[in-house]
Order: structure tokens, then C-alpha cells, then sequence
């Protein structure tokens, strides 16, 4: 049997490897930005400074959601998520664009199913496609502005709508009814990349609730 000192010994033992671990490299949470294991090809140390120490050890869509909002601006909606980062290699990688750094994926799509009316039994969709990028805050994505104003100035039927900008969005209508749903319920998040679809992460609603369990919803009733 152990005795106390030895107990003792082990957990002051384990406690310190978890220190030194959760602070080696100076203090500062380590993500691979290039090759595994090549501490070169991370970027400076304090550039990174500021990455939440948890996401580590959340799953990505307790990332994405953990601070989720939406945002009202005028006749627009934004849609603000987490930052996910991704298994790669057994480290982790920054889910989207950081800075000059490229992430695992350039893209992300929401797809919002309508509230309380369907064509045909189904569920109206609205796709939205937007660039994946994390500019200001490594722990959030860039805000998806959603132009609902100019949308909801047509008739409600299946179409697609380009927005060009130094933000491109892309909003695609799926099974519309002939009415506007009163909001809309984030149903599922992709990150892809363009030129490579088949490299993808896919968040479905059951994921996505068990993060967030009042799902992420557009209240259009403000518009």
C-alpha cells in the first residue's frame, strides 16, 4: 500500500507535468499552422496569444457554439460563431483562415430550416455560403452578414442570391412555400474547401443541439 507521502508525491508529480504541459513554449497554447512537430512552422509565439486555453479540449461544436450570437444591423442579420479548431495529425489546426495563414477549411455554409409552414410537407432551406476566415479574434469567425432586407423585398420561391462585396455571401431558397417563414433555425454548419469539397467537416442538428440546446435561430419579425 502506498503510503501517504508516496500519494502524495504522485499528485504533486502529475499536477506539475500538466502545468509544464499547459505552459510549454513560453505559456502559450500550441497549434500547428504547418508540418507536425516542427516547431518552426508555427508562427511567432505571441501571435497566438490570445487563442481560448478550453477550445483545446471542447468539441467542435461546442466551439462553434460556446458564444454564438446573432447580430442586427439595419436591414442585415449576422450570424457570429466560435472559431473550431480541427484534429489534424495529432495536433490541432485553426478550422479557418487566421491572418496570413491558411486553415483547414475556406468556406463555411449554415443551412436554416423555416419555422412553422413547408411546401409539400418539407421544411423550407436557406443555404448560406460564406468565406471561412478569423481576422480580429481568434476565438470567433468573422461575422456572415445576411442582406434579409433585400431578400425578403422578393417573392418567397426558390432562387439564388449573390452578394458580391469584400465579403461575398451567397444565400441559396430551397422548397419555399409562397409566404415568409416567421424565422429561421441553424439546422447545420459545413466547412469545406473549395477546391477540394470532399475535404469537409459536417455539424449536424444533433450535434449542433447537444452544444446548444435553444438552437441558434433568425428572428425576422424585427425586418
Amino acid at each position: 500500500m502506498r503510503s501517504p507521502y508516496t500519494l502524495t508525491l504522485f499528485v504533486f508529480s502529475l499536477c506539475l507535468g500538466i502545468w509544464l504541459n499547459e505552459r510549454a513554449w513560453n505559456g502559450q497554447v500550441f497549434v500547428y499552422i504547418g508540418e507536425q512537430r516542427s516547431p518552426a512552422a508555427v508562427r511567432s509565439i505571441s501571435e497566438y496569444s490570445s487563442l481560448d486555453r478550453q477550445a483545446l479540449h471542447r468539441s467542435a461544436q461546442e466551439q462553434l457554439l460556446a458564444h454564438a450570437q446573432v447580430l442586427r444591423d439595419g436591414d442585415r442579420l449576422g450570424v457570429q460563431l466560435g472559431h473550431p479548431l480541427v484534429d489534424r495529425d495529432g495536433g490541432k489546426e485553426f478550422g479557418c483562415q487566421v491572418q496570413d495563414h491558411f486553415g483547414a477549411f475556406d468556406q463555411v455554409e449554415l443551412t436554416f430550416m423555416g419555422n412553422g409552414i413547408a411546401e409539400n410537407g418539407v421544411a423550407p432551406h436557406m443555404v448560406v455560403t460564406s468565406r471561412c476566415r478569423s481576422q480580429q479574434d481568434l476565438n470567433q469567425l468573422d461575422t456572415i452578414w445576411i442582406p434579409l432586407g433585400e431578400i425578403l423585398g422578393t417573392p418567397a420561391q426558390d432562387r439564388e442570391f449573390l452578394f458580391p462585396s469584400s465579403d461575398p455571401v451567397s444565400v441559396r431558397l430551397e422548397h419555399m412555400p409562397d409566404q415568409w417563414p416567421e424565422n429561421w433555425v441553424l439546422w447545420s454548419v459545413r466547412f469545406f474547401r473549395q477546391d477540394d469539397t470532399a475535404n469537409s467537416l459536417t455539424l449536424d442538428s444533433s450535434l449542433l443541439r447537444q452544444a446548444r440546446p435553444d438552437m441558434l435561430t433568425l428572428e425576422l419579425s424585427g425586418q
